[in-house]
This record gives C-alpha cells, sequence and structure tokens, in this order.
C-alpha cells in the first residue's frame, strides 16, 4: 500500500513516516507542486494532506483531483480545526479529517478504515502461514495465540509479512524498518534478523527466513505447519 503525505513541516512529515513505514510504502511531499510530481510517477492508495502549503492549500489541491476524477481516498491533517475548514474540506472531496496534536492510533485506525473500501485491501488483519497481525492493535498471534517480539524484531516481522517471498536488502529493512538512510554495512540488521530467526524456530521446523548471498533477506514461510514430533 502507497501512502503520500503532503506536508511542508519536514519534522513532522519524517516523524510520521517512520511509525507508518513498517505497514505501508510512504512517500512525502512538502508542497502541492511535488506531490503533483510524485503522483504522475506512481499510484497512491491513500492521501494525507495538511490544510496550509507552501503554494496553496489542501482544499485546492483536492478540488483539482476531484474535478480529473481522481478518487484517491483523502485525510486531512491539519491544525486548521475550525467547523468551516472541516465542512468545506469534505464537501469538496475529503474522506476524512484530523486536526493536530492527533493522537496516532486514531489516525491509524482511520487510514485502515479507507483503505478498506478498496478492493485490493483485505481490512484490518493481515494473515500470513497462521500468522495474524491486527493492524489496530499492532498484536501478532500465531494459530491464535500471542507472540511477543522486542519491538525492533516486532516491526522487522511486520515488514516480512508484508513483503512475503521478496527478496529484501539489508539498506532496503534498514531505510524501512528503522527509519534511517544513513546505512553504512553495519551489522544491525543481520543481527535483529539472527534473533528473530531463532524465535521464529519455536514455531517452524525450518528457517523461513533466507538468505540470499551478498543481496539480502526473503520471508518465506512455509504453507504448512510442522509435523509433531514424536515422542521418543
Amino acid at each position: 500500500m502507497n501512502i503520500l503525505y503532503i506536508e511542508d513541516n519536514q519534522e513532522l512529515a519524517q516523524a510520521l513516516k517512520l511509525k507508518l513505514q513498517a505497514r505501508y510504502n510512504v512517500s512525502l511531499a512538502a508542497s502541492i507542486t511535488q506531490a503533483h510530481q510524485l503522483m504522475q510517477q506512481k499510484q497512491f492508495n491513500l492521501l494525507i494532506v495538511d490544510h496550509f502549503l507552501p503554494d496553496g492549500t489542501g482544499l485546492e489541491l483536492t478540488k483539482s483531483l476531484r474535478a480529473i476524477n481522481i478518487q484517491t481516498p483523502i485525510i486531512f491533517l491539519t491544525v486548521a480545526d475550525t467547523k468551516k475548514h472541516i465542512v468545506q474540506a469534505l464537501v469538496n472531496g475529503a474522506d476524512d479529517y484530523l486536526t493536530k496534536p492527533f493522537d496516532f492510533q486514531e489516525l491509524a485506525a482511520r487510514i485502515i478504515a479507507l483503505l478498506r473500501r478498496n478492493s485490493d485491501y483485505e481490512g484490518r488483519f493481515l494473515t500470513l502461514a497462521k500468522f495474524k497481525l491486527d493492524l489496530e492493535t499492532q498484536k501478532l498471534t500465531y494459530n491464535d495465540k500471542l507472540i511477543r517480539f522486542p519491538r525492533q524484531e516486532h516491526l522487522l516481522m511486520q515488514y516480512f509479512l508484508f513483503n512475503p517471498h521478496k527478496l529484501i536488502s539489508r539498506q532496503e529493512i534498514y531505510e524501512r524498518v528503522w527509519g534511517k538512510t544513513d546505512y553504512c554495512e553495519s551489522n544491525t540488521v543481520d543481527v535483529h534478523v539472527k534473533r528473530l530467526r531463532q524465535r521464529l524456530r519455536k514455531y517452524f521446523d525450518q528457517d523461513v527466513i533466507k538468505t540470499v548471498y551478498a543481496q539480502g533477506y526473503r520471508f518465506k514461510p512455509p504453507v504448512k505447519p510442522p509435523a509433531p514430533q514424536r515422542s521418543k
């Protein structure tokens, strides 16, 4: 799922991207012009829009998109909290409206609700090989039993669940899960993948995270659970 966040406050934009990117591919635009450029290059499933932007308003952007029949869901995330601002946005094509300061869990729930309207989105839960991730509460279960991982391994597991069978480089994992762009061939990713592998051996009789030499990792959960071991 691709999300475009249009916000000229780069500190806020980066902070929200960090929180969202374990679940979604998040792009940032600091202006309406930049947003249009990105939308010409890539298809987005959701837009998160600030009202006040350097080259116009979120309302103007919304009206222009709806005028050419672009129906991508739009959430306003802004300090503009008057009834006039809210009504104008909703009447002119916005799907939801949340004022700053905001609660991240509420925003996450609203994102899920809007994405659920798309036929390609399966709703609140992501399921794969008896794993189930609750996208609202972040709880992860296997065979309906709650699994608890340390925070960074939990985020890493989320990213693998969203990208099964995909070859993922160490740099991509570092940028998406750690939210940083200063990857310098450190062993941070390898260490956490090793720890996660060890925890997952409790559920599978084989390694489900495959190392691809000199390229990265691939998450390949088996279709069938391991056969029960016979008592000796």
